[in-house]
């Protein structure tokens, strides 16, 4: 009898395996987008380094200069770059307003991997993105420019940047889509079905969409 009664009766297998498909869910929700924008830039950083290394082979290099979408000096690769920046920024704002306080569930986490996630933020990835805010403000650069950065192309500095905050959004997805820091996020389940959260979400969307479009014609 003692044996019979500590054992899982059904409906606590049950609890216990909805509980596991939800979670399952919800890390699935917020690392697919994040894994797509990663390989999608690292796909164009990849092309855009094989096209203008000079000992590529001749027929590789003529294909580059056909398919012009990973010449960086292009109008073509320079509204791809765009366009995924832009879809970086629209995820980033649905993630801060799906989880507001997310930098209190990074920051009780524990183990190097949530500290690394926590600290490379701080320290490397915004203080990188406003300097390079800083210059493209001052000096921007138009189709067909190259400038350079201690050495590096604006492009390849610019390219690397976005692909950074990418992995980190994604870094941060899978730090922040275990239960225990669920709790912590100020995330709320009424937010998902309210649609006046997402009135007011897809609003700032648009002012992001108009606002970036404005500063990339300059």
């Amino acid at each position: 009898r003692a044996s019979s009664a500590g054992a899982p009766t059904p409906s606590m297998t049950s609890s216990s395996s909805a509980t596991t498909q939800q979670d399952l869910r919800r890390q699935l929700v917020l690392v697919a987008p994040m894994s797509v924008l990663v390989l999608l830039n690292v796909v164009l950083l990849v092309g855009q380094l094989v096209c203008e290394d000079r000992e590529a082979p001749r027929g590789l290099r003529a294909e580059c200069v056909e398919f012009i979408f990973f010449d960086p000096t292009g109008r073509v690769n320079r509204n791809s770059r765009f366009v995924l920046f832009l879809a970086m920024m629209q995820w980033l704002q649905a993630w801060t307003g799906i989880f507001p306080n997310w930098y209190v569930a990074l920051s009780r986490q524990t183990g190097i991997f949530h500290r690394f996630v926590s600290g490379v933020v701080i320290f490397v990835l915004v203080p990188a993105s406003l300097l390079r805010l800083v210059v493209w403000f001052v000096k921007p650069a138009g189709i067909g420019v190259v400038q350079r950065f201690a050495g590096l192309r604006h492009h390849l500095v610019d390219s690397v940047l976005i692909i950074s905050w990418s992995l980190w959004l994604l870094m941060a997805s899978i730090s922040i889509a275990t239960p225990a820091a669920v709790r912590h996020s100020g995330f709320k389940p009424s937010f998902v079905r309210d649609e006046g959260e997402w009135k007011h979400l897809c609003t700032l969307f648009k002012y992001t969409l108009f606002l970036w479009q404005a500063l990339h014609c300059m």
